[in-house]
C-alpha cells in the first residue's frame, strides 16, 4: 500500500486518527507562532514610533528591524506549514504524491533548521551559530558572482550543444555546468557532442574558473569569517544569548509586562568578578587562546609597519645630517683658507724681504709645471709663522 492510499483511509483507523491529531496540533502551534510573530512586529513598530515619532517612516523603520534572520525563517516556516495543512485537508491524496511531497520535504527541512536557534543559549555552541550566520552573510556576493559565471558557461554550452531555447534546454545546460563544476563529470545533454575541440577548451576553462578558482575563493571567505568571529568568541556567545532574551521579552504578554517590575540585563565578556567562576580552568584557558594566533599576526604586521616607518624616518634624518656636515666642512675649509691668507698678509707687512722672496718663488713656481700650487707657503717658513703672527697681533693692538 502506497503512502497516498495509507493516508486516504478513513479517520477511524489508527493512521487516520494520528494524522488528524497531528494536523490539529500543527494548527494550534501555527496559530501560536503567528501570534508570536505579530507581537514582535507590533513591538518593533511601536518602539520605532516612540523614538522617532508617529509616521509612516517610523513604522517602516520598525518593520524593517523586525525582519532578522530568525524572524524570516519563522515566517517561512509558518507559511510552509500553513500551506501544507490547507493542502492536506483540501486534497489529501494529491498532497501525499508528486508536488505535495516536494513541499513537505522542504517544510521539514525548514522546521529542523529552526532548531539551530535554540543552540544560541549554550556556552559551547553560541559562537558557532554566530559563525554560521556570518559565513552565509559574507558569501552572498560570492553566490551572485558564481551565478553569473554559471550562466555564462551554460549559455556557451547551450549554443555549442544546440540546445532548444526553452526551459528544458536551459535546465539541461545549467545541470551540465553544475555537475562538471563539482567534479561529477556529467555527459553532454542530448544532441550535444563533447568530443569537439571547442567543447574540450570550454570544459578546461570551466574546471579552472568554477572548480579551482571559485572553490578556493569560497574557502578563503569562509576562513576569514571564521577567524573574525573567533577573535571575539565570547562577544558572539553573549550576543546570541542577548537575542534570545530580547525575543522572550518581546513576546511576553502586555499584562504580565505591566505587573512585573522593569528588568535590565548586562552582558559582559571579561573583567566582571565571578563572571567565569562556574567554568573550569581548561575552558577559561581555551577561551584565552581563541583567535590568539590571528592577533599575533596582526601585531607582527603592525610592528613591522611601524619599524619600516621608523627606519625610513631615520634614513631621512641621516641624509639631512650628512648634508649639514658637508656644509660645515665647506665652511671650515673656507675659514681655514681665509686665516692662511690673513697670516700671509701679516707676514708681508712685517717682513718686506720675506714678501719679495715669496713673490720670487711664486714667479718661479708659475714657470715650473711640477711646482706646488700658487699661493702655498714654503715649508721652511712655517716654523716662523706662529711667533711672527703673535708679534704682529701685539703691534696692531698697541696701535689701536
Amino acid at each position: 500500500m502506497g503512502l497516498a492510499e495509507e493516508h486516504a483511509e478513513a479517520p477511524s483507523e489508527v493512521g487516520g486518527v494520528i494524522f488528524q491529531l497531528a494536523s490539529a496540533a500543527l494548527v494550534v502551534f501555527t496559530a501560536f507562532f503567528i501570534w508570536e510573530e505579530a507581537t514582535q512586529l507590533w513591538f518593533e513598530v511601536k518602539r520605532s514610533k516612540e523614538n522617532a515619532g508617529n509616521g509612516a517612516v517610523a513604522a517602516f523603520h520598525g518593520a524593517s528591524n523586525y525582519f532578522t534572520t530568525w524572524n524570516i525563517l519563522d515566517l517561512l516556516r509558518i507559511l510552509l506549514v500553513g500551506v501544507a495543512i490547507i493542502w492536506s485537508y483540501s486534497d489529501r491524496e494529491a498532497f501525499f504524491s508528486g508536488d505535495g511531497l516536494s513541499l513537505l520535504s522542504f517544510t521539514v527541512l525548514v522546521v529542523w533548521s529552526r532548531l539551530i536557534s535554540f543552540l544560541r543559549a549554550f556556552q559551547n555552541t553560541g559562537h558557532l551559530v554566530r559563525t554560521f550566520i556570518t559565513i552565509f552573510w559574507d558569501i552572498r556576493m560570492f553566490f551572485v558572482l558564481l551565478a553569473l559565471m554559471g550562466c555564462a558557461f551554460a549559455s556557451a554550452f547551450g549554443i555549442l550543444f544546440q540546445q532548444p531555447l526553452n526551459s528544458t534546454g536551459l535546465e539541461g545546460a545549467l545541470w551540465f555546468v553544475f555537475r562538471n563544476a563539482i567534479g561529477e563529470g556529467n555527459s553532454a545533454p542530448e544532441g550535444g557532442d563533447e568530443t569537439t575541440l571547442t567543447a574540450k577548451v570550454l570544459m578546461l576553462l570551466l574546471v579552472i574558473v568554477l572548480y579551482l578558482v571559485m572553490t578556493n575563493f569560497l574557502i578563503a571567505i569562509m576562513s576569514d569569517s571564521f577567524d573574525r568571529v573567533q577573535d571575539n568568541a565570547e562577544v558572539a556567545r553573549n550576543l546570541m544569548r542577548l537575542e534570545l532574551v530580547y525575543e522572550a521579552e518581546v513576546t511576553a504578554s502586555a499584562e504580565a509586562a505591566g505587573r512585573a517590575p522593569p528588568r535590565s540585563y548586562i552582558f559582559t565578556c571579561e573583567g566582571v568578578r565571578f563572571a567565569n567562576a562556574s567554568r573550569s580552568e581548561a575552558d577559561q584557558a581555551a577561551d584565552k587562546w581563541e583567535g590568539r594566533v590571528k592577533q599575533v599576526e596582526k601585531t607582527v604586521r603592525r610592528e613591522s609597519r611601524m619599524t619600516s616607518a621608523a627606519l625610513a624616518d631615520q634614513g631621512h634624518r641621516l641624509a639631512a645630517i650628512e648634508d649639514r656636515v658637508s656644509g660645515i666642512e665647506a665652511n671650515f675649509n673656507q675659514g681655514q683658507a681665509r686665516i692662511q691668507e690673513a697670516l700671509e698678509r701679516l707676514l708681508e707687512m712685517r717682513s718686506p724681504e720675506l714678501s719679495e722672496d715669496r713673490r720670487a718663488k711664486e714667479a718661479s713656481s708659475s714657470e715650473s709645471p711640477l711646482s706646488a700650487s700658487p699661493g702655498a707657503l714654503p715649508a721652511e717658513t712655517f716654523p716662523t709663522i706662529a711667533p711672527q703672527a703673535a708679534e704682529a697681533s701685539l703691534v696692531m693692538n698697541a696701535q689701536s
